[in-house]
């Protein structure tokens, strides 16, 4: 802006001095042209002013590493002026914190809620002499999501996990079953004839169904960010893991915030816990959530690069 009105001054300087030294009726009319052209440039901008929509323009979810850029679209279709603007972004995971120019890359190396805010825009007339402010923009939310971390120790743990059965209360139809000797109060329909004929004692063919309770996955929202990539990264992984063996299952955590705790049974409840998870806090270490005294399996994470 300074130095549109430097070239301004100096243009007006020149029209002063061939006025003075041509002292003819063209003299003056350019010694007017050039005062009038700061009230004709703010008079032609403000058309396109008036109908300005800017808005951040940066994508709504990624995943950690990709690239992608953030800017401002000015949503008019009239021209306008040079625009300046700053733009502050912060991940509450990791409390950090950049400023950022228009265009700029978004720092999408690790996962977390990039908060994204236009401070300072500005916007000048066509000669960049008149400066208008705009009001806040609403700001963006870009949520960078962890690459899911595959855990073959975990594996093996999950297979014995979906291996263990129990009686099924009432009895009833099963697709497994067990056979086990007659005790009293026993169903009599329960019983197999023929292969209590070649054994010689009553035996019971006993339904039984996959053993039910509380699944934990636990973790401390701690540790560097590349920690938490793999944290994050694993419990996506390990929950995913148990929605596709349709084992609903818990995820405790915790947060700064103190400890949350979010039920899985699906994807869409498994991408909000994820998108809750990232804008939470860090907490301090050593602090574990707590585990409830019905569970009957339960995984804690951790972000050493050797685990699992």
């Amino acid at each position: 802006m300074l130095s549109s009105w430097i070239y301004f001054g100096a243009a007006l300087f020149a029209a002063i001095l061939f006025c003075w030294a041509y002292q003819q009726w063209l003299g003056w009319l350019v010694l007017l042209a050039v005062a009038a052209m700061p009230a004709l440039s703010l008079l032609l901008s403000l058309p396109g002013l008036f109908r300005l929509r800017p808005a951040l323009v940066c994508p709504d979810r990624m995943t950690a590493g990709q690239s992608a850029d953030i800017s401002l679209d000015m949503h008019t279709l009239l021209p306008t002026g040079k625009r300046r603007c700053r733009i502050r972004v912060s991940r509450a995971l990791t409390g950090e914190r950049w400023t950022l120019a228009e265009g700029a890359q978004l720092p999408a190396a690790h996962c977390g809620v990039l908060v994204c805010q236009a401070e300072r825009l500005r916007i000048y007339d066509f000669l960049g002499l008149v400066r208008l402010g705009i009001p806040t923009l609403p700001r963006r939310e870009v949520y960078v999501m962890p690459q899911p971390v595959s855990m073959p120790g975990a594996e093996e743990q999950l297979r014995l996990l979906f291996s263990q059965w129990r009686p099924k209360p009432g009895g009833g139809f099963g697709e497994n079953h067990e056979m086990r000797l007659y005790r009293p109060g026993d169903s009599l329909n329960q019983i197999h004839w023929k292969l209590s004929a070649k054994m010689g004692s009553l035996i019971i063919r006993e339904p039984m169904e996959r053993l039910r309770g509380r699944v934990v996955l636990a973790m401390t929202l701690a540790g560097t960010p590349d920690a938490l990539d793999r944290k994050l990264g694993r419990l996506l992984w390990m929950s995913r893991s148990l929605l596709k063996q349709a084992v609903p299952h818990e995820i405790r955590v915790m947060t700064g915030a103190g400890g949350v705790c979010f039920p899985v049974t699906e994807e869409d409840m498994l991408m909000r816990a994820m998108n809750h998870l990232l804008a939470m806090p860090p907490a301090a270490e050593g602090e574990d959530p707590e585990i409830p005294q019905d569970c009957v399996w339960q995984y804690r994470i951790g972000g050493d690069p050797d685990e699992g």
